[in-house]
């Protein structure tokens, strides 16, 4: 009499150790290409302001939309209040914080007594799930 035996699918490490190799690699390669272009997966629009008959911004929303597939932490955005001779009147920043894949927010910027125009920009970035510390000042 013969006894049928089936054949069991064996783990090795070393199948372990690359699928885990893998993993962080891809992690790193993403880290990598957010820092190298972060408007790609972190783009920022602004809505539109009003402004004071002599200067002056008010209701001023700043949307971002997280386009990778990892929760951004934390977001910052830099806003420049620009005057008429085209000098910086103010800078502030507006964060954002926990982003899902996916999701869009959007912040308000405070509001300026001088400035007749803005400009804006993606200046920290960090991920700790994929190790992302993006920052550019």
């Amino acid at each position: 009499m013969y006894a049928a035996t089936a054949a069991l699918p064996v783990s090795h490490a070393a199948d372990s150790s690359r699928i885990k190799l893998d993993a962080e690699n891809k992690k790193a390669e993403l880290a990598a290409k957010i820092k190298m272009h972060p408007e790609e997966y972190l783009p920022v629009t602004a809505g539109k302001f009003k402004t004071g008959v002599l200067g002056g911004i008010s209701e001023f929303p700043v949307t971002l939309t997280n386009r990778s597939t990892v929760v951004m932490d934390l977001v910052v955005v830099r806003i420049d209040y620009i005057l008429h001779n085209k000098k910086i009147f103010k800078t502030e920043n507006v964060s954002f914080q926990n982003l899902a894949p996916g999701s869009t927010v959007t912040g308000e910027a405070s509001k300026s007594s001088r400035g007749v125009n803005i400009s804006f920009r993606l200046t920290t970035a960090n991920a700790q799930q994929i190790g992302l510390a993006y920052s550019n000042p």
